[in-house]
């Protein structure tokens, strides 16, 4: 998949390609990731296009960036983000799935967090 395309360089022009291992809920990864890190009640919040975009500013980052932050959370939540990807859905092909990530991510944040 994209390392035969990285290897061979036989591409041109523009093109997509995705490669899935799962296909969760947000609400999913929050929990995964949550208990993998000793959060079970860790859960994934959804903030308006202004709280996202306040929340950017009181965090310190440009106008510009928080905006930019902003409108991808809008493209996320209207499905605008993923319309490409369902239209032109993948087989689910990858080894890595949520669970393994998180666990993964686990040692990361823990590590981080000491």
């Amino acid at each position: 998949m994209a390392l035969d395309a990285l290897l061979k360089l036989n591409f041109t022009g523009h093109s997509i390609e995705y490669i899935v291992s799962d296909e969760v809920s947000t609400n999913d990864i929050a929990s995964s990731i949550g208990k993998a890190i000793g959060k079970p009640d860790l859960q994934w919040v959804q903030f308006t296009d202004e709280q996202a975009l306040q929340g950017g500013i009181q965090a310190g980052l440009p106008q510009e960036i928080s905006s930019n932050y902003a409108e991808m959370g809008h493209a996320l939540h209207s499905g605008e983000m993923m319309a490409d990807y369902w239209n032109n859905r993948p087989p689910v092909a990858g080894k890595v799935k949520l669970t393994d990530f998180a666990q993964t991510f686990a040692k990361a944040y823990n590590g981080a967090t000491k």
